[in-house]
Protein backbone atom coordinates (compact mmCIF):
# COMPACT_ATOMS: atom_id res chain seq x y z
CA UNK A 1 0.00 0.00 0.00
CA UNK A 2 1.24 3.23 -0.85
CA UNK A 3 1.61 6.25 1.56
CA UNK A 4 0.62 9.57 1.65
CA UNK A 5 4.62 10.69 1.38
CA UNK A 6 5.29 8.19 -1.38
CA UNK A 7 2.13 9.48 -3.21
CA UNK A 8 3.19 12.62 -3.28
CA UNK A 9 6.50 11.69 -4.45
CA UNK A 10 5.11 9.59 -6.98
CA UNK A 11 2.58 12.03 -8.61
CA UNK A 12 5.77 14.69 -8.46
CA UNK A 13 7.74 11.95 -10.57
CA UNK A 14 4.93 11.49 -12.77
CA UNK A 15 3.91 15.40 -13.65
CA UNK A 16 8.55 15.67 -14.67
CA UNK A 17 7.95 12.47 -16.63
CA UNK A 18 4.51 13.82 -18.67
CA UNK A 19 6.73 17.15 -19.45
CA UNK A 20 9.32 15.38 -20.41
CA UNK A 21 12.58 16.96 -18.28
CA UNK A 22 15.34 14.46 -18.56
CA UNK A 23 17.28 15.74 -15.44
CA UNK A 24 14.30 16.19 -13.11
CA UNK A 25 12.60 12.85 -13.75
CA UNK A 26 15.97 10.70 -13.33
CA UNK A 27 16.36 12.75 -9.91
CA UNK A 28 13.28 12.11 -9.04
CA UNK A 29 13.49 8.96 -9.85
CA UNK A 30 16.29 8.84 -7.26
CA UNK A 31 14.43 9.95 -4.81
CA UNK A 32 11.53 7.80 -5.09
CA UNK A 33 13.75 4.64 -4.55
CA UNK A 34 15.44 5.81 -1.95
CA UNK A 35 12.34 6.47 -0.19
CA UNK A 36 12.19 2.73 -0.03
CA UNK A 37 9.38 2.78 -3.00
CA UNK A 38 8.91 -0.51 -4.93
CA UNK A 39 10.14 -0.93 -8.53
CA UNK A 40 6.80 -2.26 -9.59
CA UNK A 41 4.74 1.59 -7.61
CA UNK A 42 7.63 3.56 -10.12
CA UNK A 43 6.80 1.60 -12.80
CA UNK A 44 3.56 1.87 -12.29
CA UNK A 45 3.37 6.01 -12.09
CA UNK A 46 5.11 5.43 -15.30
CA UNK A 47 2.80 3.65 -17.08
CA UNK A 48 0.38 6.39 -15.80
CA UNK A 49 3.14 9.04 -17.35
CA UNK A 50 2.61 6.81 -20.66
CA UNK A 51 -0.61 6.88 -20.96
CA UNK A 52 -0.95 11.10 -19.65
CA UNK A 53 1.34 11.18 -22.98
CA UNK A 54 -0.41 9.06 -25.33
CA UNK A 55 -3.90 11.51 -24.55
CA UNK A 56 -1.63 14.56 -25.55
CA UNK A 57 -0.57 13.21 -28.35
CA UNK A 58 -4.15 11.95 -29.16
CA UNK A 59 -5.19 15.52 -28.89
CA UNK A 60 -2.10 16.96 -30.95
CA UNK A 61 -0.45 18.69 -27.90
CA UNK A 62 2.06 16.00 -28.26
CA UNK A 63 4.30 14.99 -31.46
CA UNK A 64 5.39 11.86 -32.86
CA UNK A 65 9.15 12.96 -31.72
CA UNK A 66 7.49 13.79 -28.24
CA UNK A 67 6.11 9.82 -27.78
CA UNK A 68 9.48 8.86 -29.05
CA UNK A 69 11.26 10.75 -26.36
CA UNK A 70 9.14 9.23 -23.79
CA UNK A 71 9.93 5.85 -24.86
CA UNK A 72 13.68 6.34 -24.51
CA UNK A 73 13.46 8.27 -21.31
CA UNK A 74 11.12 4.97 -19.89
CA UNK A 75 14.19 2.96 -20.83
CA UNK A 76 16.49 5.46 -19.38
CA UNK A 77 15.00 5.28 -16.08
CA UNK A 78 14.64 1.40 -16.20
CA UNK A 79 17.64 1.12 -17.03
CA UNK A 80 19.62 3.08 -14.17
CA UNK A 81 21.86 1.93 -11.89
CA UNK A 82 20.08 2.65 -8.68
CA UNK A 83 16.62 1.34 -10.23
CA UNK A 84 18.66 -2.39 -10.96
CA UNK A 85 19.80 -2.50 -6.94
CA UNK A 86 16.47 -1.05 -5.89
CA UNK A 87 14.80 -3.95 -3.15
CA UNK A 88 11.88 -5.27 -4.51
CA UNK A 89 10.97 -9.01 -4.25
CA UNK A 90 10.51 -9.44 -7.72
CA UNK A 91 13.92 -8.90 -8.35
CA UNK A 92 15.09 -12.24 -7.09
CA UNK A 93 11.94 -14.36 -8.77
CA UNK A 94 12.69 -15.86 -12.03
CA UNK A 95 8.84 -15.55 -13.69
CA UNK A 96 9.30 -17.60 -16.33
CA UNK A 97 10.17 -17.12 -19.58
CA UNK A 98 8.91 -14.79 -22.53
CA UNK A 99 9.82 -14.85 -26.11
CA UNK A 100 8.85 -11.30 -27.89
CA UNK A 101 8.97 -10.08 -31.34
CA UNK A 102 7.36 -7.36 -33.53
CA UNK A 103 5.79 -9.03 -36.60
CA UNK A 104 6.34 -9.69 -39.89
CA UNK A 105 6.99 -5.77 -41.96
CA UNK A 106 6.86 -3.77 -39.24
CA UNK A 107 9.15 -2.30 -37.84
CA UNK A 108 8.42 -0.38 -34.84
CA UNK A 109 10.53 -0.50 -31.28
CA UNK A 110 9.16 1.46 -28.87
CA UNK A 111 6.34 -0.44 -27.14
CA UNK A 112 8.51 -3.51 -27.63
CA UNK A 113 11.12 -2.35 -26.30
CA UNK A 114 9.03 -0.74 -23.11
CA UNK A 115 7.11 -4.07 -22.34
CA UNK A 116 10.99 -5.99 -22.26
CA UNK A 117 12.28 -3.46 -19.65
CA UNK A 118 8.73 -4.00 -17.59
CA UNK A 119 9.06 -7.84 -17.84
CA UNK A 120 12.79 -7.67 -17.32
CA UNK A 121 12.41 -5.73 -13.72
CA UNK A 122 9.10 -8.17 -12.83
CA UNK A 123 11.91 -11.04 -13.13
CA UNK A 124 10.99 -12.69 -16.03
CA UNK A 125 13.50 -14.36 -18.96
CA UNK A 126 13.22 -11.93 -21.83
CA UNK A 127 13.84 -13.89 -26.21
CA UNK A 128 14.00 -10.93 -27.83
CA UNK A 129 13.72 -11.87 -31.20
CA UNK A 130 13.71 -8.38 -33.01
CA UNK A 131 11.07 -6.56 -35.50
CA UNK A 132 9.68 -7.76 -38.52
CA UNK A 133 9.74 -11.12 -37.71
CA UNK A 134 8.46 -13.97 -39.73
CA UNK A 135 5.91 -16.44 -38.52
CA UNK A 136 8.36 -19.40 -38.82
CA UNK A 137 10.85 -17.64 -37.08
CA UNK A 138 8.88 -17.20 -34.02
CA UNK A 139 7.48 -21.03 -34.03
CA UNK A 140 11.28 -21.98 -34.21
CA UNK A 141 11.77 -20.16 -30.95
CA UNK A 142 8.90 -21.51 -29.42
CA UNK A 143 9.76 -25.15 -30.37
CA UNK A 144 12.96 -24.82 -29.14
CA UNK A 145 11.83 -24.42 -25.82
CA UNK A 146 9.38 -25.66 -22.92
CA UNK A 147 5.96 -23.99 -22.31
CA UNK A 148 6.58 -20.38 -22.95
CA UNK A 149 4.65 -17.26 -23.28
CA UNK A 150 4.96 -15.58 -26.79
CA UNK A 151 4.22 -11.67 -27.12
CA UNK A 152 3.48 -10.31 -30.30
CA UNK A 153 3.99 -6.67 -30.84
CA UNK A 154 2.36 -4.76 -33.83
CA UNK A 155 1.49 -1.39 -34.69
CA UNK A 156 0.45 -1.35 -38.39
CA UNK A 157 -2.91 -2.38 -39.30
CA UNK A 158 -1.58 -4.26 -42.27
CA UNK A 159 0.30 -6.33 -39.72
CA UNK A 160 -2.72 -8.29 -38.51
CA UNK A 161 -2.36 -11.03 -41.21
CA UNK A 162 1.04 -11.59 -39.77
CA UNK A 163 -0.54 -11.63 -36.35
CA UNK A 164 -3.10 -14.38 -37.63
CA UNK A 165 -0.22 -16.29 -39.50
CA UNK A 166 1.90 -16.59 -36.79
CA UNK A 167 -0.81 -18.10 -33.99
CA UNK A 168 -1.59 -20.70 -37.36
CA UNK A 169 2.24 -21.78 -38.29
CA UNK A 170 2.27 -22.47 -34.22
CA UNK A 171 -0.95 -24.61 -34.82
CA UNK A 172 0.23 -26.52 -37.79
CA UNK A 173 3.08 -27.80 -35.75
CA UNK A 174 1.19 -28.56 -32.73
CA UNK A 175 2.65 -25.94 -30.58
CA UNK A 176 -0.28 -23.78 -29.39
CA UNK A 177 -0.63 -25.91 -26.53
CA UNK A 178 2.75 -25.16 -25.02
CA UNK A 179 2.26 -21.28 -25.08
CA UNK A 180 0.55 -18.50 -23.78
CA UNK A 181 -0.18 -15.94 -26.63
CA UNK A 182 -0.40 -11.94 -25.69
CA UNK A 183 -0.95 -9.19 -28.16
CA UNK A 184 0.15 -5.78 -27.58
CA UNK A 185 0.35 -1.98 -29.64
CA UNK A 186 -1.75 0.57 -30.83
CA UNK A 187 -3.95 -1.29 -32.95
CA UNK A 188 -4.91 -4.22 -31.06
CA UNK A 189 -8.04 -4.85 -29.12
CA UNK A 190 -10.26 -8.03 -28.11
CA UNK A 191 -11.87 -8.50 -31.45
CA UNK A 192 -8.31 -8.61 -32.76
CA UNK A 193 -7.47 -10.70 -30.75
CA UNK A 194 -10.12 -13.26 -30.85
CA UNK A 195 -9.81 -13.24 -34.73
CA UNK A 196 -6.35 -13.82 -34.22
CA UNK A 197 -6.63 -16.86 -31.68
CA UNK A 198 -4.39 -15.29 -28.80
CA UNK A 199 -5.10 -15.76 -24.85
CA UNK A 200 -5.09 -12.09 -24.61
CA UNK A 201 -4.19 -8.21 -25.87
CA UNK A 202 -2.91 -5.06 -24.04
CA UNK A 203 -2.41 -1.20 -25.18
CA UNK A 204 0.40 -0.83 -22.47
CA UNK A 205 3.56 -2.66 -20.68
CA UNK A 206 2.38 -2.45 -17.22
CA UNK A 207 -0.89 -4.25 -17.68
CA UNK A 208 0.77 -6.53 -20.30
CA UNK A 209 3.16 -8.24 -17.83
CA UNK A 210 0.56 -8.52 -15.20
CA UNK A 211 -1.09 -11.01 -17.42
CA UNK A 212 1.82 -12.66 -18.26
CA UNK A 213 2.34 -13.06 -14.15
CA UNK A 214 -1.38 -14.30 -13.78
CA UNK A 215 -0.41 -17.01 -16.39
CA UNK A 216 3.20 -18.33 -14.40
CA UNK A 217 1.31 -17.97 -11.29
CA UNK A 218 -1.42 -20.48 -12.47
CA UNK A 219 0.81 -22.68 -13.87
CA UNK A 220 3.10 -23.44 -10.36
Amino acid sequence: MIVHGEKTILNHFIEVFVNLDDEKVKSVAQRCLAAGIIKYDVIAALNEGLMIIGKKYENDEYTLTDLMMAGILFQDIINMKEFDIAFDVNSYVQEGTIILGTVKTDIHDIGKSMFKSVALASGFKIVDLGVDVSPETFCKAVKSGEKCILALSAVLTTTIQYLRETVDELIKHDLRKNVKIIIGGSLVSEEICRYIGADAFSINALDGVNICKTWVNVNE
